[in-house]
């Protein structure tokens, strides 16, 4: 597994206050930290650290895109939280709504949501057969609100 940091500007650190202590993960204003698993699907966590707000989350979704789509992978397996607490919860609608605007300007295939990511989904079998690598993924048929795919 490839670990890399995408970053466009000097490194910084985060400073963004999480659940239980301050962030300290060294980042770029639009970098997040990511792991590429085989040649097509690119895992990205943007809150393994903190809760980034919502513009910057986008932000940092939309650079994760551009450079994963430079590289060619296929997929970015997204793992952006859901807490009981509302704040994941915000974060996953607005997401997905920043991801349908993309999906909408052809910047994005499309995404599958983590709770639709099963073989009873049309739309995660076609996945499957687009990268088929994806059959062995943690999350596959366990209904993970915090997590969403994003097929490039």
């Amino acid at each position: 597994m490839d670990v890399d940091v995408l970053r466009n500007d000097k490194p910084q650190l985060c400073g963004e206050a999480c659940m239980a202590h301050s962030c300290d993960i060294l980042l770029g204003a639009n970098s997040i930290v990511s792991a590429k698993v085989g040649n097509q699907v690119r895992i990205a966590n943007l809150l393994e650290w903190c809760f980034p707000s919502i513009q910057k989350a986008c932000k940092r979704v939309d650079s994760l895109v551009f450079g994963s789509r430079k590289t060619g992978v296929r997929v970015i397996k997204l793992i952006h939280g859901h807490d009981s607490t509302g704040v994941g919860e915000q974060l996953k609608l607005a997401l997905r709504a920043h991801l349908w605007r993309q999906e909408r300007i052809g910047e994005i295939r499309g995404f599958i949501p983590g709770e639709r990511w099963s073989q009873f989904d049309q739309q995660s079998r076609e996945l499957l057969k687009y990268v088929p690598e994806l059959i062995v993924d943690s999350d596959f048929c366990r209904t993970n609100k915090g997590m969403t795919l994003i097929v490039l």
